[in-house]
């Protein structure tokens, strides 16, 4: 059986990876409700650039799902499985598909390369001017976005 099942959120920077996965992060929350207490379910600030990126660690059916939105060197990555999320079954996380997040991450520590999913979260693109109009479209782009990442984790915990 494969040590890992992970979904890698790829895309360029300020494509929405980030703020996809904290919409993942507050659905599964809700999802999961009945089965944490509050301080459980709270995900740790981790900063980053813009403060925003976050960890946290779910569980369903008794199996660990670690989430990590920042994932923009091979160093985030790595401090964020190995110090904070630890051994979870599951993992989501974001990361660029070039530089020195990716691969190395991938070469050096997952054992089963087939039991990786990548989703590539492109920018929203619009002509539009309207920035009240432009900030509606992105974050409806991210919440389609975090549904599909929703709905491939649920596919793999069956």
């Amino acid at each position: 059986m494969p040590k890992y099942n992970v979904i890698v959120v790829t895309g360029k920077s300020n494509s929405g990876k980030t703020s996809s996965l904290l919409i993942v992060i507050d659905k599964l929350i809700e999802i999961f409700e009945n089965t944490y207490n509050e301080k459980q379910m709270r995900p740790n600030n981790i900063g980053g650039r813009d403060g925003k990126d976050k960890w946290i660690i779910l569980e369903h059916n008794g199996k660990k799902i670690g989430i990590l939105t920042q994932g923009d060197s091979e160093w985030h990555i790595k401090n964020g499985f190995d110090k904070k999320l630890g051994l979870c079954d599951y993992y989501i996380f974001a990361a660029h598909l070039y530089g020195d997040t990716l691969n190395p991450f991938i070469n050096n520590t997952i054992s089963d390369k087939r039991n990786c999913v990548f989703l590539n979260k492109v920018g929203l693109i619009t002509d539009s001017v309207d920035e009240e109009e432009i900030m509606r479209l992105q974050h409806d782009d991210n919440e389609h976005f975090a549904n599909m990442v929703i709905d491939l984790l649920f596919m793999m915990l069956l």
